[in-house]
């Protein structure tokens, strides 16, 4: 009895060594049946050396015709040469082959795509996009090229319905859809009021931005003052879109006093509002209302100031006194080390020109401005 345990020991020993040198065994043959000079071709794409990258994967193409995989990456090799019809010809061949699976269908519909944008042919690369959705492709990667594509082109309906998918909560969605009413609105106004609704709904400033701008379409000049002055209060970082067309529209319905008014609101409400300030000086030197220029000038007068406030206030000074616009030059001077950027609160990308939309993590209204050294 004493030999039973070691008699089980010695056969699980054995049959463990067994399935080893098999599995070895299975290894190894896999690895002999890999064509050399595809795997030869795998490592020269790897390491961007396409030109022995191509000539490898040609030839195990040529001698296994089956060998989809090196063909689609011939037809990519193709497309960095900048050989565009060429790659298209070599993937759109792939997808006629009889028994296609659809992960290749798949990979192949995207690297077509990737054809035609490098060709600049973006209704075919949606088109190839579009398969490769339909055979369950659900990338983000994806998503987000057909949305950007479908923006390209202004078909906003279709980029919205893909949009979606994409954004991940209501909030994202609401705020897309306000992104693509205001890019509609001066093509079809009532078709971007339904969109620019959903972002009302969940009360994204965009939307109130656009709203704004649509009440304006319609000639209801008064409501769209409220709704931009509204947004501004609630929202200061929008004063710099919003402030041409108050100024325009106020000029156009003789009620600049009441935008003076304003001004002094928002100033009370948040007095460390330098654009505010900045415009307002501007605004009251053109009056030549010399006191209130430097009551407002007064505000400025610390850390905070920045390139556009100085440069301001050194054409309200031109105006008022010029003798002193020499005491500003060492200032000027000391603030533009700093220059003005806009960061996203979503991702922390950063670019010199504003946008609603982030380039980076594709997130709408995120953008804030701020200055940098």
């Amino acid at each position: 009895m004493i030999y039973y345990p070691l008699i089980f020991t010695f056969i699980v020993l054995f049959l463990l060594i067994f399935w080893v040198a098999y599995k070895s065994t299975k290894i190894k043959k896999e690895r002999e049946n890999i064509p050399v000079d595809y795997i030869k071709g795998l490592e020269q794409y790897a390491s961007s050396d396409y030109d022995n990258a191509f000539n490898y994967l040609n030839i195990a193409w040529e001698r296994n015709p089956e060998n989809v995989n090196a063909y689609l990456l011939v037809g990519d090799i193709l497309r960095k040469k900048g050989y565009f019809d060429a790659a298209i010809g070599v993937h759109k061949n792939i997808l006629v082959k009889p028994g296609l699976d659809s992960n290749m269908k798949i990979r192949t519909s995207k690297s077509l795509a990737e054809d035609y944008i490098m060709k600049g042919e973006k209704k075919e690369a949606i088109n190839s996009l579009n398969i490769a959705l339909k055979e369950g492709d659900t990338s983000k990667e994806t998503l987000i090229k057909l949305m950007n594509l479908y923006e390209e082109i202004e078909e906003w309906e279709n980029a919205f319905n893909i949009g979606k998918d994409f954004y991940s909560d209501k909030e994202k969605i609401a705020a897309y859809s306000s992104y693509v009413g205001l890019k509609m609105l001066n093509k079809n106004p009532q078709s971007a009021f339904s969109y620019i609704k959903t972002g009302l709904k969940s009360d994204i400033p965009l939307a109130h931005y656009a709203f704004s701008l649509y009440l304006f379409h319609l000639g209801r000049e008064d409501d769209g003052i409220k709704e931009m002055k509204e947004l501004i209060l609630e929202n200061p970082g929008y004063f710099d879109l919003c402030i041409e067309h108050l100024e325009q529209k106020s000029f156009q319905k003789g009620k600049f006093g009441e935008l003076e008014d304003f001004f002094n609101e928002i100033i009370k409400k948040d007095k460390d509002n330098v654009s505010v300030i900045a415009k307002f000086a501007e605004m009251m030197a053109k009056k030549k209302d010399k006191i209130k220029v430097m009551d407002l000038l007064a505000l400025l007068k610390d850390e905070r100031f920045y390139p556009e406030n100085v440069v301001t206030r050194i054409k309200v000074l031109s105006i008022i006194d010029f003798n002193r616009i020499k005491s500003e030059i060492d200032e000027l001077q000391n603030i533009l080390n700093y220059r003005k950027v806009y960061k996203c609160k979503e991702c922390g990308y950063e670019m010199e020109k504003f946008d609603f939309k982030c380039p980076s993590c594709f997130n709408i209204d995120t953008f804030y401005r701020m200055w940098k050294a």
